[in-house]
């Protein structure tokens, strides 16, 4: 039967997160439980972090595809500007010059 308990303090101490008296309190539940209970408490845990795993994946790949439609608005907008900035430079110095010799 899986002890709540240790399956707690196993996790804990997997996500670095147990206390000093969490840890000694695993060390003698480890001494008195067997091998093949420690093995079922070990592969449920290695299951559920698995799970984390592939959560943290699906989330990272949102991250990323959010990330890339940003990059690809800001390069738009930077790339419009520079266009902008070059027509300035253009045209403004060829509507003087046509300005002065219209008038």
């Amino acid at each position: 039967m899986i002890d709540k308990r240790v399956y707690d303090l196993l996790s804990r101490y997997l996500s670095g997160v147990i206390t000093e008296k969490e840890l000694n309190e695993l060390k003698q539940e480890v001494k008195l439980t067997g091998d093949p209970e420690l093995g079922v408490y070990l592969s449920g845990l290695w299951e559920e972090y698995e799970k984390r795993d592939t959560a943290h994946e699906e989330v990272l790949g949102e991250i990323l595809q959010h990330i890339t439609q940003q990059s690809r608005r800001h390069s738009r907008r930077l790339f419009i500007r520079r266009l902008g900035k070059t027509a300035a430079i253009l045209l403004l110095p060829l509507l003087s010059v046509l300005t002065v010799y219209f008038f």
